[in-house]
C-alpha cells in the first residue's frame, strides 16, 4: 500500500514540480526511501535517473550535491546488500568528488567515514585509516560539533586495533568515551523535552 501511495504521490509531485531539478531531487528522496526499505534494489532506477540528469547539467553546487547523494546511495547498496566492495569504492569516490564541489559539504565527514568502512571491509586498513583521518580533518575544518566525531573516533580505534597499533587504538577509544560522556551531560533529559 505504501508503494502505491508513493507512486501516486510521485506523479502528483512531478506535475507540480517547477523544474527538472526539483523533480530529480524527488527522485533522490525516492532512492533513499528504497535504500531503507525491504527492497533496496528498487533504488537503482531512481538513482540512475538522477545521475543521468546531473551528468547532462552544468555543474553547480546544487547539481553536485544531488549527484553525490545518488552515488552514495548506490555505493551503500553495493557495500551492504551485495558485498561488492570494489564497486562501492568506485561509486563512493564519485560521490566524494561531487560532494567536494557541492553546497552540502557538511556531509563530507560522513561520506569519508563511510569510505573508511568500505576500505576496512576490503581489509585495506591503511586506506581505511586514511579516509577516517580525512573525515576527522574535514569535521574539524568545517567547524562541526565535536559530538559528531564519536563515530569517526570509534572507526579509527577499530582500524588501529586491526593494525595492532594498540597505543593509538586506546587513544581513540578514550576519545570515544570522553565524547560519549559529553553527550550524556549535554543532552536534554526526557523531562526537559
Amino acid at each position: 500500500e505504501i508503494t502505491t501511495r508513493l507512486v501516486g504521490s510521485e506523479m502528483c509531485i512531478r506535475d507540480r514540480a517547477k523544474d527538472s531539478m526539483t523533480w530529480h531531487e524527488l527522485y533522490s528522496k525516492m532512492a533513499k526511501y528504497w535504500l531503507l526499505s525491504k527492497t533496496p534494489d528498487s533504488l537503482l532506477p531512481y538513482a540512475d535517473k538522477v545521475i543521468d540528469f546531473t551528468e547532462r547539467q552544468k555543474p553547480t553546487p546544487r547539481v553536485n550535491a544531488l549527484k553525490a547523494a545518488a552515488y552514495e546511495y548506490k555505493a551503500t547498496l553495493h557495500q551492504k546488500f551485495r558485498s561488492e566492495i570494489d564497486e562501492a569504492i568506485r561509486l563512493r569516490t564519485k560521490a566524494y568528488d561531487a560532494m567536494m564541489a557541492s553546497d552540502n559539504t557538511g556531509r563530507l565527514p560522513d561520506l569519508c567515514a563511510n569510505m573508511g568502512d568500505t576500505y576496512g571491509m576490503n581489509n585495506n586498513m591503511v586506506m581505511a585509516a586514511s579516509w577516517y583521518r580525512r573525515a576527522l580533518y574535514l569535521a574539524d575544518s568545517l567547524g562541526l560539533p565535536k559530538t559528531k566525531n564519536v563515530t569517526i573516533y570509534l572507526g579509527l580505534a577499530q582500524i588501529y586495533r586491526n593494525l595492532e597499533d594498540y597505543t593509538r587504538s586506546l587513544q581513540y577509544y578514550k576519545m570515544v568515551t570522553q565524547s560519549y560522556d559529553c553527550l550524556l551531560y549535554t543532552s536534554p533529559s526526557p523531562r526537559d523535552a
